[in-house]
């Protein structure tokens, strides 16, 4: 039973001594733990991810673009002039008739949609006193307005501006006329204004009123837009006499003519002051234009 003590001990202290060799127990230091059991390199590691931040691109104008270059309207050339007419209300023969009459309804006058005796017009009333006997007192001048519709000529109507004027001759017998108005078919256009002194027979004359222009004519006539006049479609191309001649006769002869560069309001119906609306295809030549029979 002694033996049996003694071998105890013995034996707990061979079994402490073991773990301690071993490492094991609590009194040794711990052995770190392995970061790559197998030997190789280290596992390569990616850093996170990042973002960079957001930047705007500088600002670029776009380059200035200019728009396509659009061309004026184009300007009608001058026309030559060829042959004559002499731009009158009648002779003692007859009256003188410039162009195809008649083309209006009614033939002669002014259309409902202008002067009818009662209404102003452009501050132009209609009275008998329009008419007065010529004398030096009174403006009285004449000027010329032709009509051409695709190259045909178109007489201008009898009466215009003039209120329940004679069938045969409107200046034997009407109610009233507007300072601007015709007797006949010749092309004679009548600017006459008693409250001014000066026809023309007198020089130098007065300055023609601005009043007394082709607008007004036109707008007393009844074609304010000037679109039908002859028959012809929309409106008119306006050729104004240039350059007036004096013949042998010492009678003025309107022999050039241009297109007009104003309003139809601008342009006065001076004393032998020419001019044309052409409609449709322009003709060739426009025929020089004589004032001496009605001066």
């Amino acid at each position: 039973m002694k033996l049996l003590r003694v071998s105890v001990p013995l034996l707990a202290f061979t079994m402490v001594a073991a773990l301690a060799a071993c490492g094991g127990g609590g009194g040794g230091g711990s052995t770190p733990p392995v970061q790559n059991p197998g030997g190789g390199p280290p596992p390569a590691t990616n850093p996170p991810a990042t973002n960079p931040p957001a930047t705007n691109p500088p600002a670029t104008n776009p380059p200035a673009t200019n728009p396509p270059a659009t061309s004026p309207p184009s300007t009608p050339p001058p026309i030559t002039t060829s042959g004559l007419i002499h731009a009158a209300d009648g002779t003692n023969s007859g009256p003188i008739v410039n162009g195809t009459d008649n083309w209006q309804t009614p033939n002669d006058g002014d259309t409902a949609q202008g002067g009818n005796g009662t209404n102003t017009i452009d501050g132009l009333a209609c009275s008998i006193g329009q008419e007065p006997p010529v004398s030096p007192v009174t403006y009285h001048v004449h000027a010329f307005l032709g009509i051409m519709v695709n190259g045909k000529e178109m007489a201008l109507p009898d009466a215009i501006g003039m209120n329940n004027p004679d069938n045969n001759e409107p200046i034997l017998a009407f109610s009233c006329a507007y300072n601007l108005h015709t007797h006949g078919s010749g092309g004679i256009v009548h600017v006459e204004d008693p409250n001014i002194s000066g026809n023309w027979d007198v020089k130098p004359l007065p300055a023609p009123p601005a009043k007394y222009n082709l607008q007004a004519f036109t707008d007393l006539w009844g074609y304010p837009n000037m679109i039908g006049i002859g028959g012809g479609t929309g409106a008119p191309v306006i050729y104004v006499g240039t350059h007036i001649t004096v013949n042998s006769n010492k009678e003025d002869v309107v022999d050039q003519y241009a297109p007009a560069t104003g309003a139809p309001s601008t342009l006065l119906l001076s004393h032998h002051a020419a001019y044309w609306l052409i409609y449709g295809t322009p003709p060739a030549t426009l025929p020089a234009v004589d004032f001496g029979i009605s001066d």
